[in-house]
């Protein structure tokens, strides 16, 4: 046993300031797309275990000499490869997809994965918000017992429950959200997230009353050198105001208890739940309402490391920075939507934390998507005078190409084949007079009043007419 009751106050008020900056792996994927198909290749310092299941997924043969290698190192680099068409290998814990839209304009692409996590939000957070009334409970029933009779705690425990177990909770639970998702939703980098929700904590605390300004400047004045006495007087101090008795020059009665008997709260603590019959018949409660085969262990008071797991089970990332992956994915043009950071060497790259391999922590699983198109530059400039369909006109043109008949696509063909970009006017004219041979004809000669159900092409020839308007605009503009 290791936790004591006053470092789970100090923990959730104050660990907006013990964060750490280390890591623990780092990974390095690299996709690059070629046609229909894309090449993935992964390389990570594994075990003997880790070995053998990627080179499973990756349907490679045992290299021996890479298994010695681990025998004698407990780890080898190994980079592992393959070739896939539109389903990735689940090498990362996630899902991925690779999809490619091809036709007679170009290519459209498609890359999407997740990276680890859960996706059972709601059970997290409701696992973590029982776990932390449990918590608040065991520790208001200690109190009781140590400080019940003193002066003033009718008052301190009405404080306790009316509004810092509420804040507590509102507390954890912005603390999670930000740190197990912040990176994953914003795509941003893990420090700039870190002092994101280091800050909103901060004027959380600040606008409920728990710190003042000049509280703020001492704490951060003394980010590395704090220790746990100086926190402990601070959460203390907040408890104090919260209650709203004197200057706050003193504490009251039962916080000045606490305080002095601050070193010996901690193994009275563990002695507590390790040992009172009344938490034992709470345990024996709470395994009956679960409807799964794990249940809490009262002996030496495991029941409560558990509780403390569940509550704080955004801890992982606050000690450690957890596991790193950076991923390239050579498009060769620039995304024109995407998670990640474009290089003008011609590649996105994603550098961050990804999430745990514990499905107890509740991480959202990490995202990393890309969509980028590569127009037929030389086939467009033929058809209408310059590239007119790119990005996600290029991708909706290749997803409708693919839905025409077989007849549909040899009269659309001919038809763009036929076109002369010579004179925009009339290239216009052309294309708003089109219409497969299977579609009735309009019930008047205006375009725009034509029904977009009754032309098959409506959308893909305004998008094409707003293109080359768009085009002549500009090109009036720089000859003014």
């Amino acid at each position: 046993m290791t936790t004591h009751g006053c470092r789970l106050l100090i923990i959730a008020l104050c660990a907006m300031l013990l964060v750490s900056g280390c890591k623990r792996t780092y990974e390095l994927l690299e996709l690059t797309p070629d046609g229909e198909q894309i090449h993935r290749s992964l390389s990570a310092n594994v075990d003997e275990e880790s070995y053998r299941r990627l080179a499973a997924v990756y349907a490679m043969a045992i290299d021996d000499a890479v298994v010695a290698e681990i025998a004698e190192s407990k780890s080898a680099e190994v980079t592992f490869s393959g070739t896939y068409d539109d389903t990735m290998p689940q090498d990362l814990g996630g899902n991925g997809i690779y999809l490619n839209f091809s036709c007679d304009m170009g290519e459209s692409f498609l890359y999407s994965e997740t990276v680890r996590g859960h996706d059972d939000l709601v059970g997290a957070l409701e696992r973590q918000h029982l776990a932390m009334q449990r918590v608040i409970d065991i520790v208001l029933l200690f109190l009781d017992d140590i400080v019940g009779e003193e002066p003033g705690y009718a008052e301190f425990r009405k404080v306790i429950d009316d509004h810092v177990r509420h804040d507590f909770r509102n507390l954890v639970t912005y603390m999670s959200t930000f740190i197990r998702f912040g990176p994953a939703i914003t795509g941003e980098d893990t420090d700039a997230v870190d002092q994101q929700w280091m800050l909103r904590i901060m004027h959380y605390l600040q606008a409920r009353g728990y710190l003042s300004a000049d509280d703020v400047r001492y704490l951060l004045d003394h980010t590395h050198d704090l220790d746990e006495d100086l926190l402990a007087a601070y959460v203390l101090r907040a408890i104090s105001n919260k209650m709203d008795l004197g200057d706050g020059s003193e504490l009251p009665r039962p916080l000045e208890t606490l305080w002095d008997g601050r070193d010996e709260l901690g193994d009275a603590f563990e002695e507590f739940i390790a040992t009172d019959p009344r938490l034992a018949e709470w345990v024996l409660q709470w395994n009956r309402d679960l409807d799964t085969a794990e249940h809490y262990v009262f002996e030496d008071g495991e029941y409560f490391d558990r509780l403390n797991e569940e509550m704080m089970s955004f801890e992982w990332h606050l000690f450690t920075s957890g596991d790193w992956l950076n991923v390239i994915l050579n498009t060769g043009e620039r995304p024109y939507e995407t998670n990640g950071e474009w290089v003008v060497d011609g590649y996105v790259e994603w550098d961050q934390r990804i999430a745990s391999l514990d499905p107890n922590d509740g991480d959202l699983p990490n995202l990393f998507y890309a969509l980028w198109s590569k127009p037929d530059r030389q086939r467009q400039r033929a058809a209408f005078g310059f590239p007119a369909i790119d990005d996600d006109d290029l991708l909706e043109y290749c997803s409708w190409a693919r839905t025409l008949s077989v007849q549909e696509l040899q009269e659309w063909n001919d038809f763009v084949e036929s076109l002369d970009p010579s004179d925009a006017r009339v290239l216009i004219d052309k294309l708003e007079s089109f219409r497969f041979s299977n579609e009735t004809e309009p019930r008047n000669s205006s375009y725009d009043d034509d029904p977009i159900e009754s032309r098959k092409a409506y959308r893909i020839i305004n998008r094409i007419r707003k293109a080359i308007t768009e085009r002549g605009e500009q090109t009036r503009f720089r000859g003014l």
